[in-house]
């Protein structure tokens, strides 16, 4: 199986009981950029 490809992707949604917002506006850019911080140190691709 030299030419074997495999290709995986996960769809992560975050919510919450009666879409209450839980994550503050003012965080939530740190809170994507931590997300792809761990993507990237697992290289893996956040799309």
């Amino acid at each position: 199986m030299a030419n074997t490809y495999s290709s995986l992707f996960c769809h992560v949604i975050f919510s919450t009981q009666n879409c209450l917002h839980w994550i503050a506006l003012e965080i939530e850019q740190r809170v994507w950029a931590y997300i792809g911080g761990i993507a990237r140190k697992h290289r893996m691709t956040a799309v």
